[in-house]
């Protein structure tokens, strides 16, 4: 809600600035009216904070997941027109991260809780979820508040890998939500996944200026 409040105001001084040569009252009205538009859920709104979009090889062509700042995440079609298809069920907790599998029959999420979800497309339910453990050291340990995660893969087998703030990768059974692994590979937030075609390596880059790999088990 913050962080929309401070966008909407930053839009708000940028259109004052911009409509300068418009009468006081006019450029504080609409000033007003883009402020409350800004802080509408999405899809009227700007609360949309990451996108993953399916290609013509997906069983869902067109389709566009956004994930919100609301916890929810808007399905929309893009094949003819951008119309809202469904709308997930709130999470309760702002979405960084989507990614649909190859298939297009799963999607992924990771939110600002930890959580990891993986939802099925068609009945618009959730399969799995699993909340990624902190990883804190010192005198903070004690805190044990989950990471953020900020990127997540969902793979053709239903492994979702994720990346967080605490600099790990993990490794996720997305059909039961369990872990399966999980790698301290970076020193401050894991920002990007990639994945290899065949699917047997991943990238991983943060803000730590390093860049991984993992295949076959080893970093």
């Amino acid at each position: 809600m913050i962080s929309s409040l401070i966008c909407a105001l930053v839009l708000a001084a940028i259109w004052l600035r911009l409509s300068a040569r418009l009468p006081l009252p006019v450029r504080g009205g609409l000033a007003v009216a883009l402020v409350v538009w800004s802080l509408l859920p999405f899809p009227v709104g700007l609360a949309g904070w990451v996108m993953s979009y399916l290609s013509h090889l997906s069983i869902t062509s067109g389709l566009l997941a956004v994930g919100c700042e609301d916890g929810g995440i808007s399905l929309i079609d893009t094949t003819d027109a951008l119309a809202l298809v469904a709308r997930l069920p709130s999470l309760n907790e702002r979405v960084l991260a989507v990614a649909f599998n190859p298939q297009g029959s799963h999607l992924a999420c990771g939110t600002a809780g930890g959580v990891v979800c993986v939802w099925d497309v068609a009945s618009r339910s959730v399969t799995s979820q699993l909340v990624l453990e902190s990883f804190q050291t010192g005198s903070s340990a004690r805190v044990r508040k989950p990471p953020l995660v900020w990127s997540v893969l969902l793979l053709s087998d239903m492994a979702v890998v994720a990346g967080d703030s605490s600099g790990h990768v993990t490794f996720v059974d997305g059909r039961h939500g369990t872990l399966v692994q999980s790698f301290g590979s970076h020193q401050a937030d894991v920002l990007a996944l990639a994945v290899s075609a065949d699917q047997s390596t991943v990238f991983a880059s943060g803000v730590d200026y390093w860049q991984r790999k993992r295949h076959g088990g080893h970093a």
